[in-house]
């Protein structure tokens, strides 16, 4: 959901500053073409327009700027759950290789306690933290 969310604020925040250098862009053609140097000249409200457009334009580059940034600190920050996955994916693996090595042999444990091991291991490979790679290394210490 935090993904999704990221992805939203990056997406406003370049539409923002899209529409804002556009603004600004079409204040400054129009400022500068033909029309727009008679009606400086001659139309107070004229000028006043082009300014309030500038306006908007360097407003909108300036709220896109800050959901960008906001969009790609939600990408990079870990949520609770995740920092909680490593902690954990860490302690099994502190657990397995103290296992193996204080026990040569695995086959000394009891049926149950390899089962909620390969259930943990299951779990997290699900949650996306073992490769498959791993995964299935880490089964075959548990089951030999």
């Amino acid at each position: 959901m935090k993904k999704i969310f990221s992805i939203l604020f990056l997406l406003i925040g370049l539409a923002m500053i899209g529409f804002g250098v556009a603004a600004l862009v079409d204040a400054n053609s129009r400022s500068n073409s033909f029309e727009g140097q008679i009606g400086n000249t001659f139309s107070y409200n004229y000028s006043k327009n082009i300014e309030e457009e500038q306006m908007i334009g360097a407003g909108c580059i300036g709220g896109g700027v800050i959901f960008f940034i906001i969009g790609i600190v939600m990408l990079v920050t870990k949520t609770k759950a995740q920092r909680k996955n490593e902690i954990e994916l860490e302690m099994f693996k502190k657990v397995q290789s103290s296992n193996t090595s204080n026990q040569p042999n695995n086959s000394l444990k009891s049926m149950d306690d390899k089962f909620a091991q390969l259930e943990k291991l299951g779990k997290l490979k699900e949650q996306g933290l073992l490769t498959e790679e791993e995964f299935q290394q880490q089964k075959k210490k548990i089951i030999n």
